[in-house]
């Protein structure tokens, strides 16, 4: 099993209290982004969803357990006007749980995630 923390380069932590915004750099030849957000739904439901720079949302995850996962291929040419900058959304309940946003851009079918229990070090939180 491939550990998260080793895998995903980008992790943020947060309390989904209201919308929360992350603005993500996909690099050339790294077109797959990857993303995991990890809470416990018992403390309030998160969903998340990935928008390009002209505000239209991309992919979503809206599960109704712990955690959710987005892997969607980005193509900045056309779906994005050529710009690689793209968004990250965590919303819905607003109930103050706490949770960790992971996410990285990868070379599309190179990788493959799994969810192991354990607390990553250095959390910080990117937010515009």
């Amino acid at each position: 099993m491939i550990s998260l923390s080793s895998v995903l380069q980008h992790p943020y932590g947060g309390i989904q209290a209201d919308d929360d915004w992350y603005e993500i750099y996909v690099s050339s030849g790294y077109e797959q982004v990857d993303i995991i957000c990890e809470f416990s739904h018992s403390q309030g439901d998160i969903d998340i969803a990935l928008y390009n720079a002209s505000g239209t949302m991309l992919d979503s995850s809206t599960g109704i357990i712990d955690n959710e996962s987005i892997s969607y291929i980005v193509d900045p040419a056309s779906d994005n006007g050529g710009s690689r900058y793209y968004y990250i959304k965590v919303y819905y309940a607003n109930a103050g749980n706490y949770y960790t946003l992971w996410w990285d851009d990868t070379q599309p079918g190179t990788l493959s995630v799994s969810i192991q229990e354990e607390e990553p070090e250095g959390l910080y939180k990117k937010k515009f």
